[in-house]
């Protein structure tokens, strides 16, 4: 096939099964779906349903006990430690409910800290965390921290951070879930210019006004997936955008990213405390936050 024309993301009859002494929690109960690249998608559901374990899969920081997950036609369950860490690094964009953005690094370099692992030099990383900052609207808070900025403001430097690093996959997990409605209004508006320029959007929402963004809505109940909802024409809600950066393909090796390392996948706890600080990074010392957004750009 056709590597354009093949599915971004294929997932065929995955189980997850959490085990507690002898209790067993079965999260998901053989999913299967594929997503095409260009998609908005929403992914909806109640608490246990089965939506966040199916991001966490997506996002390769969990693994599946039985079935298989195709990104880009590579199965994920083929991939060494290494292959995964860039595959987050340079595959996939990631933007959290919490923001979980470097308290001590300023916009700029909290943008810019993803593209330190990739090897990226430190004119380019400048160059490119600028880009996004701008993008997104932000060209004028460059050098504002985390607790200088609003959440929405906060969100923008997070969605800039996914962006930077080119990835053709942006996983949103409740990206919303702390902004009032209108700053949620305007991270969605960015979020559909952003898709509109040719990126594959995966979004975990519990809002069903958040999920008329997407085109197409994955229902989730009791670990299974009860309904594929895939929108009309003119349905879902849209807001026209101008490109100014184009998504590229995976791209170099071994890399380490601030949001996956080599090694076996992180658990999402241990990738917030990871992000935020609480938790080394490798190459940083003990304590990752003790550099300078310069330090990040030099």
């Amino acid at each position: 096939m056709n590597p354009a024309e093949r599915p971004l993301i294929e997932v065929r009859d995955l189980v997850k099964v959490y085990r507690t002494g002898d209790v067993e929690l079965h999260a998901l109960d053989g999913v299967s779906f594929s997503i095409d690249r260009g998609e908005f998608v929403a992914v909806m559901g109640p608490s246990g349903s089965g939506k966040s374990t199916t991001m966490n899969m997506l996002g390769c920081l969990d693994s599946p006990t039985a079935g298989e997950y195709f990104l880009d036609g590579r199965n994920v369950a083929a991939l060494s430690g290494d292959d995964l860490a860039e595959v987050r690094n340079c595959g996939l964009g990631f933007v959290f409910q919490g923001f979980n953005l470097l308290p001590r690094l300023d916009a700029l370099g909290n943008v810019a800290l993803p593209l330190v692992y990739s090897g990226v030099g430190a004119a380019e990383r400048r160059e490119r965390a600028v880009t996004a900052l701008e993008r997104v609207g932000l060209g004028d808070r460059l050098h504002h921290r985390p607790n200088q900025m609003s959440g929405g403001q906060q969100q923008r430097v997070a969605i800039a951070r996914a962006l930077v690093g080119r990835a053709p996959l942006i996983l949103a997990d409740e990206p919303t879930g702390n902004l009032d409605t209108r700053t949620s209004e305007e991270i969605m508006d960015l979020l559909v210019e952003v898709n509109g320029e040719g990126k594959t959007i995966v979004l975990v929402t519990h809002e069903p006004d958040i999920a008329e963004y997407a085109k197409r809505v994955l229902h989730f109940r009791d670990g299974k997936l009860a309904k594929d909802e895939k929108k009309t024409a003119g349905s879902a809600r849209t807001r026209q955008g101008t490109c100014s950066l184009a998504g590229i393909q995976t791209q170099g090796g071994g890399a380490r990213s601030a949001l996956g390392f080599a090694g076996p996948p992180e658990t999402p706890d241990v990738l917030n405390e990871r992000v935020q600080g609480t938790r080394p990074l490798p190459g940083f010392g003990a304590e990752p936050h003790d550099f300078s957004g310069e330090e990040v750009l030099r």
